[in-house]
């Protein structure tokens, strides 16, 4: 899907457009001529957000000569960051596997074997301490 959007005094306006929408209302319009009030926009994906990210927004940008959407997020504060570690051990002490360590980084629980890439569904059995077949 090729999408489009406005530009005003240099500035986005508006939301991104169709290409098929604006022929309807533009049918003489050359996409190998664009007009200076539009050009081409190009959708990004959101990132995934780290453990210790919030607030994700999207914002129009015109970046290197391309207008397309920009993520940002904001970082949690020290004691943000401690209160959902905190809340974590404290779900994982009722519910978790005693084998299993806290990873800062991604702010969760990881047990001592990684789990198998070959394809198989696995169950952890915490008497064995290893992954098995269920």
């Amino acid at each position: 899907m090729e999408l489009f959007i406005r530009v005003e005094n240099g500035q986005l306006k508006d939301h991104p457009i169709i290409k098929e929408n604006l022929l309807q209302v533009y049918p003489d319009l050359d996409f190998n001529l664009l007009p200076e009030w539009l050009m081409p926009f190009q959708r990004v994906d959101a990132p995934r957000l780290g453990p210790y990210e919030k607030n994700q927004r999207c914002v129009y940008e015109i970046v290197n000569g391309v207008a397309k959407d920009v993520w940002y997020t904001d970082q949690m504060t020290p004691e943000e960051k401690l209160a959902k570690q905190n809340a974590i051990k404290d779900t994982w002490a009722r519910v978790g596997f005693p084998s299993w360590t806290f990873d800062e980084n991604l702010c969760d629980f990881v047990p001592p074997i990684p789990y198998p890439n070959d394809g198989n569904n696995y169950v952890w059995n915490e008497d064995e301490r290893n992954w098995v077949l269920p």
